[in-house]
């Protein structure tokens, strides 16, 4: 596996398999009210080698905060047909965070594994 891009950012879109990443590189980000959701997107591409490739592959994603003993996950499923064999194939989405609540103010860490293949660890600090 050879990660191409994982990236926190303001937007992400998709357009014939390519991602295009608005405000990359974020660290930080507010909420208004806690418990709120995470106003934040991961860009997320990588490409698999043939050997690799199966039908479903599961992006897990973990919000932590080591501190406060907080932690949450949310899986995105990639499922491809079941065409010709390639030398390799890409995956990619945008993934926006609000799927993840977070309780109050701190530093999380977003951990992320493709196929149970740990490939970073990002940090987000949240502030009111």
């Amino acid at each position: 596996m050879r990660v191409e891009c994982a990236i926190l950012c303001g937007a992400a879109i998709m357009r014939e398999g390519l991602i295009t990443v608005l405000d990359g590189g974020i660290t930080s980000t507010t909420v208004r009210q806690f418990p709120g959701r995470l106003q934040v997107t991961f860009a997320y591409r990588a490409v698999l080698e043939s050997r690799e490739l199966r039908a479903q592959h599961v992006l897990r994603l973990s919000l932590v905060d080591a501190r406060n003993g907080f932690r949450t996950s949310a899986d995105v499923i990639f499922t491809r047909d079941e065409g010709p064999a390639y030398e390799e194939a890409a995956l990619s989405a945008p993934i926006a965070l609000d799927i993840f609540e977070v309780p109050q103010p701190g530093v999380y860490l977003l951990e992320a594994s493709l196929d149970d293949r740990a490939f970073g660890t990002y940090p987000l600090r949240v502030s009111a």
